[in-house]
């Protein structure tokens, strides 16, 4: 049997999703090939886990050609690698989809996107997909709830779909020795996108150093994307450099450096489906501060495995972070609950097994 999984080519969180999935596959009871999509140059990090792994890709790069000629490539990439089956993480690819299953491939669509944040084209390539797809696959119930409330929602054939949550590797996330003294770091890891809140995180940080200077805490942000510069001249213009540094681009061992040296994990957003980066940071078993919004709901439970903030609100969010500081958390038991969460719910190997047994049966 052999998988080809379709993703996104630049920062995000399909590229741990698909790798995860490869990375079940403890057994190697299937093959792997990969296809890198989209308007950014295919990460270098994707490049060398596929040649360590001796694993076929194919890149396309779609800043520079239309939607026709790019949905071409595609179909012509996946049909000289072979597959028999398709996961496609990237819903923009809906076209190709029954010209894929009328050469005998199969496909798995993956909604990674909340129902909150889509946009019309994202909501006309999942109803799409809803049709021509062997299968569908949604990260949590909720989402699923939440689509049954919609119109055409009753629509969605339950046969036709199945519920899967992300996994990480939880052996290479792990717990390590924290720093236990100040100053203490916070970190975010994630897209510089329309759905990732870095401002009000950046905003947090200005009250925190009026309030406390600048020796006590630092913020480290780490990602790229289309809303980088205007986070950085946020900062710039809040005169907060001294406290809130940009890392750029981590790949998995830059991750892990960063969170070896990290109190605390914040996520700040205002929509999201499964942050791939929540999971790791459990794993990792360090306290998670995130927004409260429905996506993260699904991993965190206020008090017992992380800490809520109000979504788009600095002054909660500071609040939250000082807390942290002073020791009114229980952040020995969150911590220790978030890791115990990892391991029952957001193993790799749990996540290929689902993903295989719709691929015996579709």
């Amino acid at each position: 049997m052999k998988i080809t999984q379709v993703l996104y080519s630049g920062l995000g969180g399909h590229g741990s999703v698909a790798f995860s999935i490869m990375n079940g596959d403890t057994q190697k009871i299937t093959r792997h090939s990969f296809l890198f999509y989209g308007i950014e140059p295919v990460r270098e990090e994707y490049v060398h886990k596929c040649r360590e792994n001796n694993f076929a890709f194919d890149a396309i790069n779609t800043s520079l050609q239309g939607t026709l000629s790019s949905w071409f490539k595609a179909f012509k990439a996946i049909r000289k690698q072979k597959p028999d089956v398709v996961i496609l993480h990237s819903a923009t690819l809906f076209g190709i989809v029954p010209l894929l299953r009328l050469f005998g491939i199969k496909v798995i669509a993956v909604d990674h996107t909340s129902n909150s944040a889509k946009r019309k084209n994202e909501w006309i390539a999942l109803n799409i997909l809803r049709i021509v797809a062997n299968h569908l696959v949604f990260l949590t119930t909720s989402h699923v709830q939440e689509l049954l409330k919609l119109k055409g929602g009753q629509y969605l054939n339950p046969k036709k779909y199945s519920i899967i949550n992300n996994g990480i590797d939880i052996e290479k996330f792990r717990p390590t020795h924290k720093p236990p003294t100040p100053p203490f770091h916070f970190f975010m890891l994630a897209r510089f996108g329309l759905t990732q809140d870095f401002n009000t995180l950046i905003r947090a940080g200005k009250i925190l150093k009026d309030q406390l200077g600048t020796d006590t805490f630092k913020i480290w942000l780490a990602g790229d994307g289309i809303n980088f510069p205007v986070s950085y001249q946020l900062a710039e213009s809040l005169s907060v450099l001294d406290v809130v540094s940009f890392k750029g681009l981590l790949d998995e061992n830059g991750i892990l450096e960063t969170f070896n040296v990290t109190h605390a994990y914040v996520h700040s957003t205002i929509s999201e489906a499964m942050s791939t980066s929540i999971m790791q940071a459990m794993a990792c078993e360090l306290p998670v501060i995130a927004s409260d919004i429905p996506g993260n709901r699904n991993l965190i439970t206020n008090g017992e495995n992380g800490i809520f903030f109000e979504a788009g609100n600095e002054k909660d969010l500071a609040s939250q972070l000082s807390a942290y500081m002073e020791g009114k958390f229980d952040t020995l038991s969150i911590a220790q609950n978030a890791r115990k969460f990892a391991e029952e719910k957001l193993s790799m190997e749990t996540m290929f097994r689902k993903y295989y047994e719709i691929i015996k049966n579709i």
